[in-house]
């Protein structure tokens, strides 16, 4: 079972990079079932981890390069293709965050104490996904001309969504931080 788990996360992780050529090519349709799959994996592969008692320290560095690669990926696809200030400062203030948060689990690793995930962080990752699922539904309608009186709201929703998504971030980093500061004093 914990081969089959694994196997969802490296889907998770070759799902990001496969993003990439179906972007290039104008696949938007292909991308946006792709990066719902993707997303469904994530949610998938912990239930069923937790559920037949099949974790491990591979599953769970897989879980978590699988995650970052397909929100990195994804987002910086975002970025590229919508080219506003306020999306770049959006996807730098995610992407960042990550960064920031792995090197403190580093850091804490180093220390010898743990850093558990944040219950923050889950609900940021989801705000995240929403986000990106409407952004590429919109570029996906976009290109293809369909429903040309929604573009605006659709984009609109997607702009809400990631900067709801944004905030949801840089609170998830606070938590991380405090929780760190907490286990160093002691």
């Amino acid at each position: 079972m914990k081969t089959f788990i694994n196997g969802i996360s490296i889907f998770r992780i070759l799902s990001a990079f496969a993003l990439l050529p179906l972007v290039f090519f104008q696949l938007w349709g292909a991308a946006l079932i792709l990066f719902l799959l993707a997303a469904a994996s994530d949610y998938l592969d912990g239930v069923l981890a937790r559920r037949f008692h099949a974790t491990s320290k591979l599953g769970g560095v897989l879980d978590h390069m699988g995650d970052k690669m397909l929100m990195t990926i994804a987002m910086i696809i975002t970025m590229l293709a919508v080219q506003t200030p306020l999306v770049i400062v959006m996807v730098s203030i995610a992407i960042c965050r990550d960064l920031y948060v792995s090197g403190l689990r580093e850091f804490m690793g180093s220390q010898k104490m743990d850093l558990p995930v944040d219950k923050g962080g889950k609900i940021k990752t989801v705000a995240q996904m929403i986000s990106l699922m409407i952004f590429f539904l919109f570029f996906y309608l976009y290109m293809n001309d369909l429903l040309i009186d929604w573009h605006g709201i659709i984009l609109d929703s997607a702009l809400a969504t990631l900067a709801i998504a944004t905030l949801m971030t840089a609170w998830s980093a606070a938590r991380y931080t405090l929780s760190a500061m907490k286990k160093i004093k002691k």
